[in-house]
């Protein structure tokens, strides 16, 4: 038996590169944040050697990007107010709040995110410029990228 047989939502055949590197850990939280919103995920990048920022959690097999299927569709401002809260619902009830990175790419073509099973908890936006900056709160985070949009106008 594999984690995969424990796997509900999630092939080894989606896009995250060796599927035999990704961390049971990151596999069963991935896997619980797909049954708590009840949206499809699709896994944009998961094990890399290459292409991130160094010591990426990516090369550890600790982290994936990821967006929710349809996330293309919708404007940004509801991306926030719908995607990113059930995402930190989904930490909270599942008690992964205070243990893993969560970056949030509200400009990436389909609004998504970074996941990663780090043990410790760290949070970042991406703005429309490529700039990374820290957050503590959603409406804090909120703020930051509705001001972003303003400065896109």
């Amino acid at each position: 038996m594999t984690i995969w047989n424990l796997i509900k939502h999630f092939s080894p055949d989606a896009n995250w590169g060796d599927s035999s590197k990704i961390a049971g850990t990151l596999l069963l939280a991935m896997d619980s944040i797909r049954e708590y919103s009840n949206i499809p995920i699709i896994i944009n990048c998961g094990y890399a050697t290459s292409g991130h920022v160094k010591n990426s959690f990516h090369y550890k097999g600790l982290a994936c990007d990821w967006h929710f299927q349809g996330s293309n569709k919708i404007s940004i401002p509801q991306f926030m107010d719908e995607h990113v809260r059930i995402v930190l619902e989904a930490l909270d009830q599942l008690q992964l709040n205070e243990f893993v990175g969560l970056g949030i790419y509200p400009f990436w073509n389909s609004p998504g995110f970074h996941f990663d099973v780090r043990s410790y908890k760290a949070r970042w936006w991406r703005d429309h410029t490529g700039t990374y900056k820290p957050w503590k709160t959603y409406g804090d985070l909120d703020n930051q990228v509705m001001d972003a949009i303003k400065q896109m106008s």
